[in-house]
């Protein structure tokens, strides 16, 4: 509907944030970073509302590493992948 916000999804935050980074430095988001073990890989639906899917990952390290979820490390395609270089279908 006309004027009704809509939440972003993968595909917004890939298009609007993760893209133009990886073309501006030449590599992936995850490259930026230090390495890391990886606790857990992620598959997701990228038309899912981002902040759902955070927080469904948030949960998942609070569950499963009670001591220190905040040091669990995930694999996720869309951070780990040179996305100027991945294309996807329409939806």
């Amino acid at each position: 509907k006309l004027g009704k916000k809509t939440a972003a999804t993968m595909h917004d935050v890939v298009e609007k944030i993760i893209k133009p980074l990886c073309i501006q430095q030449k590599c992936s988001y995850s490259e930026l970073l230090p390495p890391q073990l990886i606790a857990a890989f992620v598959s997701h639906n990228w038309t899912t509302e981002f902040g759902k899917f955070v927080r469904t990952v948030l949960k998942h390290a609070l569950t499963c590493f009670p001591n220190d979820p905040w040091s669990a490390r995930y694999w996720v395609c869309s951070f780990a992948l040179y996305q100027p270089e991945v294309s996807l279908p329409d939806t």
